[in-house]
């Protein structure tokens, strides 16, 4: 997923667009201007917080 990401974010740059977040949303990987990401708002997975606590032990 992070290769896709990175991928989606350099044929942005090579394009000439900057100022972008990528984004995995419904499936696709998408991308946003960086101040409305900003003032996105955001909700903290808890779920997803302890797979990765419990992976990193």
């Amino acid at each position: 997923m992070a290769s896709r990401m990175g991928y989606a974010a350099v044929e942005l740059l090579v394009q000439g667009i900057g100022n972008r977040v990528i984004s995995f949303t419904d499936n696709k990987i998408i991308d946003f201007d960086i101040y409305e990401a900003l003032s996105m708002e955001r909700k903290f997975d808890h779920e997803l917080y302890d797979i990765a606590h419990e992976i990193s032990i």
